[in-house]
């Protein structure tokens, strides 16, 4: 199930516990993020996320959802300063590098985060 949510600093429900799966196992999430480096050209990142960080990264991306501008995270090095993540969320300062590591990376940066999905990471089970 694919749930839209609004954009707000409480959409993620995370109390503050461990959570875990129906077999008691440490619940691990994958964050998928899709960015724009250049006039459409998307790239993806996957990178797995804890319940911990995603709730402490809840009020950023909730703040980059309301960004109706075109740029909501200008990394390009041909962008504007005031479209710079470290300027345009200057309040979440110090968590602003931090979730940089999880937004995609072109070759001359990125300039919009176009989606942010998160979901419990599938068991794998490699038969060969």
């Amino acid at each position: 199930m694919v749930r839209k949510l609004e954009a707000s600093a409480s959409f993620v429900q995370i109390e503050g516990r461990e959570l875990t799966n129906n077999r008691g196992d440490k619940m691990i999430y994958e964050i998928v993020i899709t960015a724009d480096t250049n006039d459409a050209d998307y790239i993806t990142k996957i990178s797995d996320i804890t319940p911990g960080e995603l709730e402490r990264f809840t009020p950023l991306i909730a703040e980059i959802a309301k960004k109706v501008k075109h740029y909501n995270w200008d990394t390009s090095v041909y962008g504007d300063d005031e479209d710079k993540p470290e300027i345009m969320y200057s309040q979440f300062a110090e968590l602003v590098e931090e979730f940089g590591e999880f937004v995609p990376h072109g070759e001359h940066g990125v300039h919009t985060i176009k989606s942010i999905v998160y979901y419990e990471k599938p068991t794998k089970i490699v038969l060969l």
